[in-house]
């Protein structure tokens, strides 16, 4: 069974933004990954328990801060 996450994540401002966020998340095994530069969100769904910390690293890897976590 998959988890699905919804993320607000600050900093992105255009679609170069939302690509390497998303190839970050992929990285760590996300998929269905939506990112809105606009909204500041992405929503991705992962086969595996991944930390809260594992997404933040991801998401500080592409340059950006993930502010909050929402599961479900």
């Amino acid at each position: 069974m998959s988890t699905h996450v919804s993320l607000k994540i600050s900093g992105m401002t255009c679609g170069h933004c939302e690509m390497s966020v998303g190839k970050e998340l992929k990285n760590i095994g996300a998929e269905n990954v939506v990112v809105s530069s606009a909204n500041g969100t992405a929503e991705a769904d992962f086969a595996e328990a991944v930390s809260q910390e594992k997404i933040s690293e991801a998401i500080s890897e592409a340059g950006y801060e993930l502010v909050s976590v929402t599961n479900g």
